[in-house]
């Protein structure tokens, strides 16, 4: 019995002595939310009554997809607590009911999902900028900047740009119907596991805390922290109530969420910022070109061995070398860490608050919540190629768009408080002008003829016969408003020496024409409820025994 007593003794002094620290759990509530394009971050806040001295603060029941790198612990209030240390842990009740190792498959699978769509982000991305980069040097064909190419040539280029360009968008909807096709089955583990989660007990992150406090005192503590099932998309409505108005877009997100707790009643913000991405920056190694040797090899019974004699050195591709230490650079990408946690440039990431407190339950749905509406300053221009297509399009042009800390995505357009449709914003482009269409003005129409008393005419001279062609385009306004238009239409570029196109500038009823590709611009304002005819004509030659493969 003395003895006994005497080891406890001896406990309670070591104990005393080594100054054990006192845990002490918190629950605490989500207070604000910032969405990412890819990721979450998260305000935990609690109020804690420390002691004097050490105390171990344990923020409970978080989300397990923490983000341990992420973690940011501020103090408000108390008189001189300080922070030692802070560490992410998961948390297990076991539970003979579920067994550990399906939750882990699930658990991996969610992980897998979220490698998937990062993966289609990716590629979506690399698309995009092709597709920017290809519609770019498209738009530069008929601006002379190719007047070292033939006219096959320019055809060929145009043609490998458009079948280019309809495989990019191929792409872009398989990933969009492939990144749907998973959504759901994701959705269906995220609730499974959810459900057995609980089931088999509490699975959830903990944030420990080692806090020293110099007397007992009350301090709030703030716990930020990155979680990655969490993402926001853009979507917008363009409103127009007609050209003589300002054009009004509706910024919207779809946010989807399923780290494992529910959103209730958080100030919300939304940033164009992916934590995700790395931020190291590029580093461009050496070059080098060298020549590449071929043999040609002969003859059944030499089918190893080289013809020294017919030995030739050709130019090879240039071939990036090796990684060489302490290489200079070429560019720099400066990161700066503000006050608000993320790694992040606020010139090249937009911040958004939204005005009211939002909920935003775990479920992985699509949670839609207003952003805010602008009134952009456009210009309206209508544009039409007859040749192509007998409809007007009603364009949106603006400019000094970078304010609006636009992101990529769909919108739906309504003229006159109408469905028009769908398109899509790219701010990305490098033009200073921002390009919308406000898709067909039924109000507006337009036709292209060949008019009886001015007929194709058909002359033979010896061996060559001259065609005359003419044409007649129609332009009716059936508004109460002058319209600007925009109308494009061709001439034929002949691509052989013996086959003549004359076009007399007169007769283009002031085109702007580009005898290279042919094209003609006219730009023309119609006045309310009137119409207006351009004419225009050219002549071809050629052999009177060839048919000419052009449809004019």
């Amino acid at each position: 019995m003395q003895k006994s007593l005497f080891i406890a003794v001896l406990l309670l002094l070591k104990l005393s002595a080594t100054g054990a620290t006192p845990e002490k759990r918190v629950k605490s509530t989500i207070k604000e939310v910032t969405v990412y394009l890819s990721g979450a971050k998260l305000t935990n806040v609690a109020n804690v009554a420390l002691s004097s001295g050490n105390s171990e603060v344990i923020f409970d029941n978080l989300p397990i997809g923490v983000n341990p790198s992420s973690m940011q612990i501020r103090f408000k209030g108390g008189l001189g607590a300080t922070l030692l240390s802070a560490k992410f842990r998961t948390h297990y009740e076991e539970s003979a009911s579920v067994d550990a190792k399906i939750l882990k498959l699930m658990r991996d699978s969610l992980t897998d999902f979220q490698d998937r769509f990062k993966v289609f982000a990716n590629e979506r991305d690399v698309l995009n900028g092709e597709q920017n980069l290809l519609t770019q040097n498209l738009n530069r064909i008929g601006t002379g900047q190719y007047n070292n190419l033939t006219v096959k040539d320019l055809q060929d280029l145009t043609a490998y740009y458009r079948t280019r360009l309809t495989e990019i968008k191929k792409r872009i909807f398989d990933l969009d119907i492939e990144e749907r096709r998973l959504r759901e089955p994701q959705t269906e583990v995220q609730n499974r596991f959810n459900e057995l989660s609980q089931k088999r007990g509490k699975t959830s992150g903990e944030i420990v805390l080692l806090v020293n406090a110099p007397t007992a005192q009350s301090v709030e503590i703030s716990c930020l922290y990155l979680v990655t099932n969490a993402s926001w998309t853009p979507q917008y409505d363009l409103r127009s109530d007609g050209i003589d108005k300002p054009l009004k877009l509706v910024y919207k997100a779809e946010i989807h969420q399923n780290c494992g707790l529910d959103w209730s009643d958080v100030k919300l913000q939304l940033s164009t910022a992916n934590p995700n991405i790395s931020n190291n920056r590029p580093i461009l190694n050496p070059q080098y070109v060298d020549y590449q040797l071929f043999r040609q090899v002969y003859g059944e019974k030499r089918k190893s061995e080289t013809n020294d004699r017919a030995m030739t050195y050709n130019m090879a591709q240039v071939a990036p070398a090796g990684k060489i230490a302490n290489e200079e650079t070429l560019s720099e990408v400066v990161i700066t860490k503000d006050e608000n946690f993320v790694n992040e440039q606020h010139d090249v990431a937009a911040l958004f608050e939204v005005p009211l407190s939002q909920t935003i339950p775990t479920d992985g749905e699509e949670h839609i919540v207003r952003v805010q509406e602008n009134d952009l300053k456009a210009t309206y221009e209508y544009h039409a190629v007859p040749k192509l297509d007998l409809s007007v399009f009603l364009l949106a042009k603006v400019t000094d768009y970078g304010q609006y800390h636009l992101v990529a995505g769909n919108a739906n357009i309504f003229y006159q408080d109408t469905y028009i449709g769908q398109s899509f914003i790219d701010p990305r482009s490098v033009g200073d002008t921002l390009l919308l269409s406000l898709g067909r003005d039924e109000a507006v129409s337009i036709k292209r003829c060949k008019p009886v008393d001015l007929k194709s005419e058909k002359k033979i001279f010896g061996d060559t016969k001259k065609e005359a062609f003419e044409y007649e385009i129609t332009v009716k306004n059936n508004k109460r408003i002058p319209i600007p238009i925009e109308i494009i239409d061709q001439v034929p570029v002949s691509r052989q020496k013996d086959i003549e196109v004359e076009v007399n500038e007169k007769n283009l009823s002031g085109a702007d024409y580009n005898p290279t590709f042919g094209k003609l611009l006219w730009r023309v304002t119609v006045e309310a409820n009137s119409s207006r005819k351009i004419k225009f004509g050219y002549t071809v030659k050629s052999p009177k025994n060839q048919i000419l493969s052009s449809v004019f």
